[in-house]
């Protein structure tokens, strides 16, 4: 039989059953349709993780103050835990030779205005080495100076979305907004590209960044501890008492991302045993989140 008579032979069978041909031409069309959206979806998961892990930096370990309450924070004052603070970061600095650059974020739960408007924004302390060690590119004006940072400067940098709230697509550089009281200059704005973070809307267990970056307002940290009033709160909430864990996050650079491992057991360690044994901490490498994907 030749391919002609094949075809004949074909198409008169599909003509005599027209509806069932059609309804298994669509389940085909369907199917097929529904594997190329599935690969579709997979990868552009797949590229949406890989672009946050580049913007939090493949090379850095995070390390998140965890909330304590009730009687978990009380065993944790008795075990004298601070909680995650500057010197934890000192330590891990000096004990693990691998790392290129470390930095923390300490976070303010103070206001921000602009004459009569108060945009919803994240106010945050940064260390010295924060722009280093965090992928940033700037869209306007220029990061902190080591001056600023030991003369507890009143200057900001806005994320682009808090900018844009504020001031449309204007350059606010050398604008002045009020925290609290206090004035603060305007000398920087930081670009969208960088560390805008899904995680927290994901179903992933892993969580580096629980807020739109875009929103973060950054302070010096010596801005923070020298202008504003700090005080104990006998409360039983570790994220209402800002004398325990001063710092919100530690951001630790590798200089070989092969060594996360390594770092992530010595860095566990070096809490444990600083930490009294409270598990008031989490370390997170941005890394889990592509490992979470696969």
């Amino acid at each position: 039989m030749n391919q002609i008579t094949l075809l004949k032979e074909s198409i008169r069978a599909l003509s005599s059953a027209p509806v069932r041909t059609l309804l298994t031409m669509l389940g085909v069309i369907i199917g097929v349709a529904a594997v190329i959206a599935m690969m579709s979806i997979g990868s552009g998961a797949r590229e949406e993780t890989l672009a946050q892990i580049q913007s939090l930096g493949a090379q850095n370990l995070y390390i998140k103050a965890l909330r304590l309450t009730g009687e978990s924070l009380k065993h944790a004052r008795q075990s004298l835990s601070q909680g995650l603070t500057r010197k934890d970061l000192q330590v891990i600095m000096e004990k693990l030779p691998f790392l290129s650059g470390g930095t923390f974020e300490m976070k303010y739960s103070g206001s921000l205005r602009l004459g009569k408007e108060k945009p919803r924004v994240n106010l945050l302390g940064v260390g010295p080495e924060y722009f280093r060690v965090i992928p940033s590119e700037l869209k306007f004006g220029r990061f902190f100076t080591g001056f600023e940072f030991a003369s507890s400067a009143p200057r900001v940098v806005l994320g682009e979305r808090a900018a844009l709230d504020l001031f449309g697509n204007r350059n606010p550089v050398g604008k002045v907004v009020k925290i609290d009281s206090q004035s603060f200059e305007i000398i920087g704005v930081i670009s969208n590209i960088r560390r805008q973070s899904q995680s927290a809307k994901s179903s992933s267990s892993i969580k580096i960044s629980d807020r739109d970056a875009q929103r973060d307002v950054y302070l010096p940290y010596s801005a923070i501890l020298s202008r504003f009033l700090l005080y104990f709160q006998q409360t039983e909430d570790s994220e209402k008492d800002p004398t325990y864990s001063e710092v919100s996050t530690l951001i630790l650079k590798l200089r070989d991302p092969k060594q996360m491992g390594l770092a992530r057991d010595m860095v566990r360690k070096i809490l444990d045993l600083r930490h009294r044994g409270i598990q008031d901490y989490q370390i997170v490498a941005p890394m889990d989140l592509l490992e979470k994907k696969r």
